[in-house]
């Protein structure tokens, strides 16, 4: 059993070995060979799943009649993109199939979520919106204003739900410990408001950013997505040093 320990386990086999030992209860061993059965289970029922949603992604794929072999060549795909709970089977090309891009490309969008999206919006969907904006408004993505003499008086969104919107928004969460442009832009809608505004906001430009892609047959590229880090850094010092210089002038002026 200590040799199965994981490699980040600071104890040696040694101590890991006498551990190990002790009384072990006949009643929680009936106990652990009851969740043992349970587990393998549910594992046998979520590969029964897989294997549906396969069946059912090649017929829809036979039924609309896109599919290509050499697509999915052309598909570049990501590194490390297949999520711990990945389908057996390969989302990310299926997905590349339907849309003609990889969508695996945009931060945070791994195989459950692309299934369901896979599963509500179909493979023509961009073809229903005139605009990327009446997209995300669909979504229920984008502030309810209501103006009143030219001024807005409440910007809340609707409360209307729609499940697309909740798979981008659930998507955009973990974006705030992401280190690169889409974790950055988080962060400062952050900053500017609340967290439940940045994940709206984030959520709403994930949308546009699908949408967009998928239209336009383009990959997903990062450096769309807003400033560098490094870059924003320098603008808040040349803001601060501007900011600095004329409080120098008051200075001198008062003095």
């Amino acid at each position: 059993m200590a040799s199965l320990a994981h490699r980040s386990c600071k104890a040696d086999k040694e101590i890991i070995s006498r551990s190990l030992e002790g009384t072990w209860n006949e009643n929680l061993l009936f106990l652990l060979g009851q969740s043992l059965k349970s587990y393998d289970f549910i594992l046998m029922q979520i590969k029964e799943c897989d294997i549906a949603i396969q069946d059912f992604l090649k017929e829809y794929q036979s039924v609309i009649d896109i599919f290509d072999d050499s697509m999915l060549s052309r598909c570049k795909r990501k590194k490390s993109s297949r999520s711990k709970n990945a389908p057996k089977f390969d989302v990310e090309q299926y997905a590349y199939s339907l849309w003609g891009v990889n969508v695996f490309n945009i931060p945070e969008l791994k195989d459950s979520a692309v299934m369901q999206l896979i599963g509500k919006l179909g493979h023509d969907f961009t073809e229903k919106f005139e605009t990327v904006d009446n997209f995300c408004s669909w979504c229920n993505l984008v502030p309810n204003n209501k103006i009143s003499g030219g001024k807005i008086l409440s910007s809340r969104l609707s409360k209307r739900k729609n499940p697309v919107g909740q798979i981008f928004r659930i998507a955009a969460s973990p974006l705030a410990r992401d280190k690169g442009e889409m974790g950055n832009y988080y962060r400062r809608m952050k900053a500017k408001s609340v967290g439940l505004q940045a994940n709206v906001a984030t959520a709403h430009k994930i949308a546009r950013i699908f949408f967009t892609i998928i239209k336009k047959k383009v990959e997903y590229d990062p450096q769309k997505v807003g400033v560098d880090e490094k870059k924003l850094i320098k603008i808040k010092m040349d803001r601060l040093e501007k900011a600095l210089d004329k409080l120098n002038r008051k200075y001198s002026e008062a003095s």
